[in-house]
């Protein structure tokens, strides 16, 4: 162990990566930083709350995307535990001793409530009392609030619901946003000259207001504005939900690559419309609202 480079250890799920958890990510690495430590991002893989409370809950960003994010803001390294019942029944200390079996452990940088072991029994205060036996330290981030409350995965989620993307992106490190590969849909929208790239909803992702978003899509590294469609479609009798993104800028075949949705603002609730020139003229609207600028839609043939 000796043999190691000392690390600072950021511990907490960080499943959304919101302001707070980029506070204990960036005091551990100003931490590391001027000692001249690794920094290594403890979190958990999978479904955490999914596991812990019988297939109930969602994560904001999945394993990958928050490893990109970890690594953005400078971790060295990533480490995500297993959410299995063996894992997740070991008590505090066989957690952190196990954690010890990998990194020679200076430093843990955790939130206030940050907490461990099996039903989540041991807290910082037991944390504190480990690291001193071990000769080791403990830095608490201080707890973030917003509107007078803690910011959390839970209050996000909550905005996201009731169409507050805007603040809840303000409250997150990058603004929401779901990867998937593109598949092929009705194609309603392309008949009517708006062809749209849709993919599937992910379950296990943090649930948005059904609605009619402006986002942005990366494909293949570079970015263009969207107006999406989040949920069904009622105006085609279709109950499927799934996200639709049309991006005026782009013209070319996505179907079957992988593209990443970003939502930026909630522009309205997604309607049945009475006809296809009704149809037609909000969309026209949607993508005035996105660009700044019109459309010369191309209808298809039926």
């Amino acid at each position: 162990m000796s043999d190691r480079k000392k690390a600072v250890v950021a511990l907490g799920y960080f499943d959304g990566v919101h302001k707070g958890h980029v506070a204990v990510i960036k005091t551990a690495r100003e931490i590391a930083d001027k000692h001249g430590f690794s920094l290594v991002v403890a979190s958990f893989g999978g479904n955490l709350r999914a596991a812990l409370y019988d297939g109930e809950g969602s994560f904001i960003f999945r394993e990958e995307e928050r490893k990109r994010l970890f690594l953005s803001l400078g971790a060295d390294e990533t480490l995500f535990f297993p959410t299995d019942r063996e894992f997740l029944g070991k008590t505090g200390e066989e957690f952190l001793d196990g954690l010890n079996g990998l990194y020679a452990i200076a430093e843990y940088v955790c939130g206030e409530d940050y907490r461990f072991g099996k039903f989540g029994a041991c807290d910082v205060k037991f944390l504190k009392n480990y690291a001193k036996i071990h000769g080791q330290r403990v830095t608490v981030a201080e707890t973030l609030s917003f509107g007078g409350e803690k910011i959390s995965a839970s209050l996000i989620k909550r905005l996201f619901l009731s169409g507050r993307i805007r603040e809840a992106n303000g409250l997150l490190y990058s603004p929401y946003f779901i990867s998937g590969k593109v598949v092929k849909g009705r194609g309603e929208g392309r008949i009517l000259g708006f062809p749209t790239a849709n993919i599937e909803i992910d379950r296990d992702k943090a649930a948005l207001r059904d609605g009619v978003y402006a986002g942005e899509i990366t494909v293949d590294g570079r970015k263009y504005k969207a107006v999406i469609n989040y949920g069904n479609s009622p105006t085609f009798s279709r109950e499927e939900r799934l996200i639709e993104a049309f991006i005026p800028d782009f013209s070319g075949d996505l179907y079957g690559k992988e593209i990443t949705v970003g939502f930026t603002d909630y522009i309205r609730e997604i309607k049945k419309f009475g006809s296809e020139e009704e149809f037609e003229r909000a969309i026209e609207k949607d993508v005035e609202t996105v660009t700044g600028k019109g459309y010369d839609k191309v209808r298809t043939e039926r």
